[in-house]
């Protein structure tokens, strides 16, 4: 069966789908050289040409472009360790901040709070994430960047599931 057929259906760890070499996997596919196998168990979900499987989970899983909300959990000379709820805390470099140089760079304490996005997510590896983005180019010290320290607001935890749902478009 076609990948796109699917869209909404339930599907199962194993399954294999056709489609094209362009197509973009998400959590839960796996790109193959003759089309996409299933790795988990959910319903299938689609948003212009990317893929994805939905399935109750209880700790997050870092995929490439993700945007996240982290705490610093560390400082050091070259990075901060982010905890973004994944089973490894991120990396964040401290010059991975929109017009940042090794002169000009934020100096954030530990529990600050950071939006950011994953610029790094392999299986072997820690997850990296970065408050660079890729389209606008606002400097973080004048607060208009995307991704940076957030300073005010409050943090609630919500499921994974949940906090899917608050993501989607309307």
């Amino acid at each position: 069966a076609s990948l796109a057929s699917v869209v909404g259906g339930v599907v199962l760890a194993g399954d294999f789908f056709q489609a094209p070499a362009s197509t973009r996997v998400g959590q839960g596919l796996l790109q193959e050289d003759a089309g996409v196998r299933a790795t988990r168990t959910g319903v299938l979900c689609s948003q212009a040409n990317k893929f994805w499987v939905e399935c109750h989970m209880k700790r997050y899983v870092p995929a490439l472009e993700d945007n996240v909300l982290g705490v610093i959990i560390g400082k050091h000379e070259g990075h901060f360790r982010v905890d973004i709820g994944c089973n490894e805390a991120a990396i964040l470099g401290t010059i991975s901040f929109d017009g940042a140089t090794k002169r000009n760079r934020p100096n954030l304490d530990v529990r600050s709070l950071v939006f950011g996005r994953v610029c790094l997510a392999n299986r072997d590896m820690g997850p990296e994430i970065t408050c660079c983005s890729q389209t606008k180019q606002k400097d973080w010290q004048t607060g208009e960047s995307l991704y940076g320290e957030l300073r005010e607001g409050t943090v609630i935890d919500v499921t994974l599931g949940m906090a899917r749902r608050l993501m989607e478009p309307y």
